[in-house]
């Protein structure tokens, strides 16, 4: 879901996607519900830095990502079992890290092991570069060339061509219809809340809502007596509250 962000009403302060050179330019368009998503997709597959991520054990490691040929056009093979990840140095080791049994840093092994750089699929001019290598390096062989073509046919154009659906929220759309669409669509991954939103609200304000909730949030958890139930409060129930208060005090002009 994205959102027209030049309108006059809509002011949340934005950032870069993860391995994007943030130039300080407003953007046109924000991503609302799908930064997981898109943020892999380019991370992987345009971005020309290592793609930071994790193993198994989340230990933060930095990886590149390939389609392996012969795996990819194998009806038997998984999908999935076809693209291989290698570490920011391109070297596949074994024996603790000591034998290095791929070198990928330069074309040649690539085009040695059959590996095609997942991170070139949406350059074209790149892409072409590296397939015209890859057949010279494999003299122009026949067998060579009419796998490539196949791969280039049923891998690489059904990436290209694959389409996402978007829900675009208009620039006039206000901004508390904003944070309800947001609430109701987001229902996957990592749980997002309007307080995200709120926070990004308030940020382009100059003020930073998360450390604010989070020095409040530490007080209450460390109260004692009555204020132990305080505790358990989460950061949506604590803006919520907040914006009753806040109702109740403008029409009873209560003062504090």
């Amino acid at each position: 879901m994205f959102l027209e962000y030049r309108g006059e009403g809509i002011r949340f302060k934005s950032r870069s996607f993860t391995n994007v050179q943030d130039n300080g330019e407003t953007p046109d368009l924000l991503v609302l519900d799908g930064q997981q998503r898109l943020t892999s997709i380019y991370c992987a597959m345009q971005s020309k830095q290592p793609v930071p991520t994790q193993t198994i054990k989340k230990d933060d490691v930095k990886n590149y990502y390939y389609l392996d040929i012969l795996k990819c056009l194998d009806t038997n093979i998984d999908r999935v079992d076809a693209v291989i990840s290698v570490p920011a140095d391109k070297m596949i080791r074994e024996d603790f890290g000591r034998k290095i049994i791929k070198d990928l840093s330069k074309h040649d092994g690539e085009y040695h092991e059959h590996l095609f750089p997942l991170n070139t699929v949406y350059d074209t001019a790149e892409a072409n570069m590296w397939k015209n290598g890859y057949r010279k390096y494999h003299g122009y062989d026949e067998e060579i060339i009419s796998r490539l073509d196949q791969f280039d046919e049923k891998i690489l154009m059904t990436i290209i061509k694959y389409t996402i659906p978007v829900i675009q929220l208009d620039k006039t759309t206000p901004k508390e219809a904003v944070c309800q669409v947001f609430e109701n669509v987001n229902t996957g991954g990592v749980p997002l809340t309007v307080f995200e939103l709120v926070t990004a609200a308030f940020a382009a304000e100059d003020f930073i809502l998360r450390e604010d909730w989070e020095m409040r949030s530490d007080k209450m958890k460390n109260a004692e007596g009555t204020f132990e139930l305080l505790s358990v409060i989460a950061s949506t129930d604590f803006l919520a509250s907040i914006t009753l208060f806040s109702q109740v005090k403008a029409k009873k002009n209560i003062k504090l």
